[in-house]
């Protein structure tokens, strides 16, 4: 029987008190089961997964009853509506106006600092168009549409019709932490006619009935991204009931909100990507990654450049040979001058820092013995740094469709950070205990942001990032984190998902809380001798496979490049060449349909041809994905804040100009690119 947690929120305005709210309980076997069929085979088609733990529901401690004007959910002798639920629907129409029970997504007018230099220049050639035309803009969102809508609480579902046609909402997310209550609306509200008029519209659904509240966040993140990561800005974020898990997800969204447009990418960079790579692998004097199926018994330690590394170097030195040392960028720097030699450096980063640190530690170290690992994409003078290279692929970037080896060459959840990319190697490699230290991600004191050796505090690297969000802390008390780290955080805890049975993580650092790792002090570690270890490392070295002539000439040439960016390009363009009233193509029926109440069809189009339903991504969807998606992100929180319906449609018009200019453009340095590459 699932455990429930239910406060209903008495901030809706009722009319009628529960005093006055005496219904019947209904008896199931008098319920309207065809209506239940329909809705489970609606489900079924469009959710089956949902379906299938629907189906495992078998007792509710919540029950149905019904009096005038609909029914009502009695749970522990309380009613959740306290009124009809048509009456309740009605009374939900002012949760606009009431803070205590909406939140709204609202981002900053977008400039310099979160747009790439293609997407800049083309959004300022859209507002000096738009000012002169005399459009005006205020500082916040005009209307109640939104592309995005997320209600917290299903309930019986009869509010959800009128919310979709108020806020004009293209994607639904719908979360129910008590999947009772979504069982129960199935004998009570039309979910097969809902479902049916979402798909005529345009419309997409996403539920979630998950307990765990990191879970729902990342779920909505996820879905969220995948529907339209362009039209972020003015999502609305609803409450039904009060739930404490459905508050903590929201608290998570609101902190994390820019992880929602993160990892976007843009044209320099991806050009960079394939650069990098062509030159990394053209001399095939390395070997590339492949998943090991082997378990080792060596704990490994995963060391991050964060301040609190300081304190467990002495440690770290007395057992290097007792434990697999894994150096994750940065921490190179802090480790050697500890004497401590690490076994595997790894890498992802393309910057010139990067080149810089290794080719000082060079001069001064000996770093050739040190097993490299690193992606593929990273500065070919690195690579001649180092005896033994291994090169993974980056499966989320434009380099990955030309030279990869399939998936197992790839380091699965090894993004934001090199941490990350050092903890899922280990997990990778097959080690079942793993211990991090300097994986901070934060600090207690804003002026040590880095162990004291590391670049960052020597001059070598410009460090710029602001370390304000407080976070719990992994020995208690409160950490001051950002962004990227806590993006980090997330995805140590995706990776720890991934193994939860099999692995033991420990976090040695002191800096944010990582679910799913064991807090642990350095000073309590006793390790065992690890005679074997020497040959564990060969043996890892002797597994990966050698990279070929073959390989290399099969990965670049078998690809009509230039052909497929022409072609890619056409058809983003084709979308883009009609106004905003054009018919659009329901793929699914192949029929022309219209997606009504909202404008931004045709960008909508575009967006599902950079984000493909089948996952594929070519190397011509890299080179657009990210800065199509931010400017379009511009586009849309500008658009969210013009009040007067002609200005809205004059300034559609002047972004969907510019914007085609932006795709001509970026076409023509892909192909400019190309012919110069080989040269």
């Amino acid at each position: 029987m699932t455990q429930m947690e239910i406060v209903r929120d008495d901030t809706i305005k009722t009319a009628s008190k529960a005093a006055d709210w005496n219904p019947t309980q209904v008896d199931m076997e008098d319920l309207d089961f065809s209506l239940f069929r329909n809705n489970f085979n609606a489900l079924v088609k469009d959710q089956p997964w949902l379906a299938q733990k629907l189906q495992d529901v078998k007792d509710t401690q919540a029950v149905l009853v019904h009096g005038e004007n609909g029914y009502d959910i009695k749970f522990r002798d309380d009613y959740f509506y306290g009124m009809g639920g048509n009456d309740w629907a009605k009374t939900f129409e002012d949760a606009f106006e009431n803070p205590k029970r909406i939140s709204r997504l609202v981002l900053s007018p977008p400039d310099t600092t979160n747009l790439d230099d293609r997407s800049n220049e083309t959004v300022y050639r859209i507002m000096k168009r738009a000012v002169s035309k005399g459009i005006s803009f205020a500082e916040q969102p005009t209307t109640y549409e939104t592309f995005h809508l997320v209600v917290f609480g299903i309930a019986l579902g009869e509010h959800i019709p009128s919310l979709i046609k108020r806020t004009k909402c293209r994607h639904l997310v719908l979360v129910e932490p008590n999947i009772e209550f979504l069982y129960l609306s199935l004998f009570t509200f039309d979910w097969a006619k809902l479902l049916k008029n979402m798909k005529r519209n345009g419309r997409e659904l996403s539920i979630i009935v998950e307990k765990d509240y990191q879970i729902i966040a990342g779920i909505i993140r996820s879905r969220v991204r995948y529907m339209n990561p362009a039209f972020m800005d003015s999502i609305w974020f609803l409450r039904s009931y009060t739930n404490a898990i459905m508050l903590q997800a929201l608290e998570e969204l609101m902190n994390d909100r820019d992880l929602l447009i993160a990892g976007l990418g843009f044209l320099e960079d991806e050009m960079d990507m394939v650069r990098n790579s062509y030159f990394n692998l053209r001399d095939c004097d390395f070997k590339y990654y492949i998943r090991r199926k082997d378990i080792i018994h060596v704990p490994a330690f995963i060391i991050g450049g964060g301040p609190s590394l300081d304190n467990d170097l002495e440690f770290i030195r007395q057992n290097q040979n007792n434990a697999i040392i894994i150096s994750c960028g940065t921490a190179l720097r802090s480790l050697l001058h500890a004497d401590i030699r690490p076994d595997f450096q790894v890498e992802m980063e393309n910057v010139p820092a990067v080149t810089q640190l290794h080719e000082k530690l060079s001069k001064n170290f000996n770093i050739r013995d040190i097993m490299l690992i690193a992606s593929s994409t990273i500065d070919p003078d690195v690579k001649a740094l180092f005896d033994k290279t291994v090169f993974y692929f980056r499966s989320s970037l434009a380099s990955y469709p030309f030279f990869n080896q399939g998936d197992e060459s790839c380091v699965e959840n090894s993004i934001p950070t090199v941490s990350n990319l050092g903890f899922s190697l280990a997990q990778e490699i097959g080690c079942r205990t793993i211990y991090t230290f300097g994986t901070d991600l934060g600090t207690r004191d804003p002026s040590r942001h880095h162990a004291k050796d590391a670049p960052y505090n020597v001059g070598d690297i410009e460090f710029d990032t602001k370390i304000t969000d407080p976070v719990p802390g992994n020995f208690g008390g409160t950490v001051l984190s950002e962004m990227v780290y806590l993006w980090s955080k997330d995805g140590l805890e995706m990776a720890i998902r991934r193994f939860p049975a099999s692995r033991v993580y420990y976090n040695c650092a002191d800096g944010v809380r990582i679910e799913g790792t064991i807090p642990k002090l350095s000073s309590t570690i006793k390790l065992q001798a690890q005679p074997e270890k020497a040959d564990i490392i060969r043996k890892i070295w002797e597994d990966f496979p050698a990279y070929t002539p073959e390989l290399f000439e099969k990965s670049w040439t078998k690809r009509k490049s230039v052909k497929l960016m022409k072609a890619f390009t056409k058809n983003v363009l084709e979308i883009l060449k009609d106004d905003d009233k054009r018919k659009v193509t329901n793929n699914k029926k192949n029929a022309k349909k219209k997606y009504s109440n909202y404008h931004f069809n045709d960008y909508q189009e575009v967006v599902r041809l950079l984000i493909p339903e089948n996952g594929v991504i070519t190397p011509e969807i890299h080179y657009l994905r990210g800065s199509s998606l931010l400017c379009l992100s511009a586009i849309y929180v500008y658009y969210q804040r013009i009040r007067g319906r002609k200005e809205r449609k004059a300034f559609l018009k002047i972004s969907r100009e510019e914007f085609i200019k932006q795709v001509n453009e970026i076409e023509e340095i892909v192909l400019d690119f190309y012919k110069t590459l080989e040269t």
